[in-house]
């Protein structure tokens, strides 16, 4: 065997430099955060790239399930997978905006009624 001129701890630091590239190529969806998983399915999405962003996407709607726009890139890219059952079950999931719609129709609710309250027992001024 060959020892180079620099000595065996040459190699030992190139090969743990090349260790360190390969985990960080490997790197899974798993080890992103969701903003990073759903930035880079939208950009496959955009680029036309369907197969590859769907799991990007499925994960991110592990991590936050009630996204819609997580929701709905990922059912519009099955549909474009010919997968659309899977694609009606994500789409039919609820989001983040119903929820906000929801409360804002309580809170018209309520507010109607408090003003109907108020006014009980005042003439109409509108007839």
């Amino acid at each position: 065997m060959r020892i180079s001129q620099n000595g065996p701890g040459c190699c030992t630091t190139g090969l743990l430099a090349l260790c360190i590239c390969i985990s960080f190529a490997a790197q899974t969806p798993d080890e992103r955060d969701f903003q990073t998983l759903r930035k880079q399915g939208f950009e496959l999405h955009q680029r036309s790239r369907f197969g590859e962003a769907i799991p990007l996407l499925e994960h991110a709607c592990t991590l936050e399930p009630g996204d819609y726009f997580a929701n709905l890139l990922l059912g519009i890219d099955l549909l474009r997978t010919d997968k659309p059952t899977e694609a009606v079950r994500v789409l039919r999931q609820p989001g983040r905006d119903r929820e906000a719609a929801k409360a804002v129709a309580e809170a018209r609710h309520l507010s109607d009624a408090f003003q109907a309250h108020n006014n009980e027992g005042k003439p109409n001024v509108d007839q």
